[in-house]
């Protein structure tokens, strides 16, 4: 994972593998200068579990840390990182921006979900930039304020109606922290994925796929499922060079359950599991069974 001292250099200008393309390296440079200031106040944070002993390896978290969150404040950054990106692409004409405050899924709602987030509070703030460009998909952030003991959020979603991305933060645990810096990558990348075009995504009561430029992943929707939808988007942009998008995992074929306590409910419930738990590709091309895991 590329590490980066709070308040210096941005992940994407260190990123090596799999960096940015020129036209992704524009719009980064652009949201760096508008986030510095809607960031004002708020503390950027190296990954506190970062292990300087092993460049690129992170220690075990301690056992109090999966039950704790010290400073839930601290994630009021990623509102700023979703405000820096709605201003950036609305200045530069490609969308236009619905707003609305209070709850989440009202017939005032400006947009309707196909899959909702992982949590959705009953109060936040809705921005749906909708693009101008044929066959570009509305991008739509989620966001939700600290309060005294729950950290905030920003959802990320894509289409109409609109389909769960991302979350940032996906955990507020501290064992989960990897500091600020691989949030703003992980927006920025969905973000990307949207307005560059690079998104597949297949999504039915059983089954959700979603193929980007820097991986993909399949599963099943949950109980987060409203309804069927698919698209392959656009980029918002007609001077844009998308990526191609990856190819989606497929799992390993599952064969006869052995006998054993567990053992053939597992083997049931494999091809159903949450997105969280899904077969998941990262930078890897020829596809791999895997846990779903952090980029880097």
């Amino acid at each position: 994972m590329d590490q980066r001292s709070s308040g210096s250099t941005p992940w994407w200008v260190q990123s090596h593998h799999n960096p940015p393309t020129p036209d992704e390296r524009r719009l980064l440079e652009r949201v760096e200068e508008l986030f510095a200031a809607e960031s004002a106040g708020l503390s950027e944070w190296d990954d506190p579990h970062y292990d300087p002993s092993a460049p690129g390896e992170r220690r075990d978290a301690k056992e109090e840390e999966y039950s704790q969150c010290l400073d839930p404040q601290k994630y009021r950054i990623v509102l700023a990182r979703a405000d820096a990106w709605t201003m950036v692409l609305t200045e530069l004409g490609w969308a236009e921006a619905q707003d609305t405050s209070g709850a989440f899924d009202t017939p005032d709602s400006p947009i309707e979900w196909a899959l909702f987030p992982w949590s959705s509070p009953a109060s936040g703030h809705m921005a749906v930039l909708r693009p101008h460009a044929e066959g570009a998909v509305p991008l739509t952030f989620w966001t939700v304020d600290a309060a005294e003991d729950t950290a905030a959020s920003v959802s990320i979603g894509a289409g109409d109606p609109a389909v769960f991305l991302e979350q940032m933060p996906d955990c507020c645990c501290d064992a989960c922290d990897s500091g600020s810096e691989d949030m703003f990558r992980v927006i920025d990348e969905t973000v990307l994925s949207v307005v560059g075009g690079s998104l597949i995504v297949e999504l039915n009561k059983k089954w959700l796929s979603v193929q980007s430029g820097t991986g993909s992943s399949a599963g099943g929707p949950d109980s987060r499922f409203r309804q069927t939808t698919s698209f392959h988007a656009s980029p918002w942009s007609d001077s844009w060079d998308p990526r191609p998008v990856f190819e989606p995992p497929v799992p390993e074929p599952i064969g006869p359950p052995r006998r054993g306590p567990g053992v053939s409910r597992l083997a049931r419930d494999f091809r159903f599991m949450p997105r969280r738990y899904a077969a998941y590709v990262d930078d890897q091309p020829s596809g791999a069974l895997l846990r779903r895991k952090k980029r880097g």
